[in-house]
């Protein structure tokens, strides 16, 4: 899974991930901000 934005993106990708059952550690997060 990979996850690029600024950091209001990333916020909220991150709990539609969580709130998903998926695991974020293991997602390649990277923020442009």
């Amino acid at each position: 899974l990979f996850v690029y934005g600024f950091a209001e993106f990333i916020d909220a990708a991150t709990a539609a991930i969580e709130a998903a059952g998926g695991d974020t550690s293991t997602a390649k997060i990277e923020n442009f901000g």
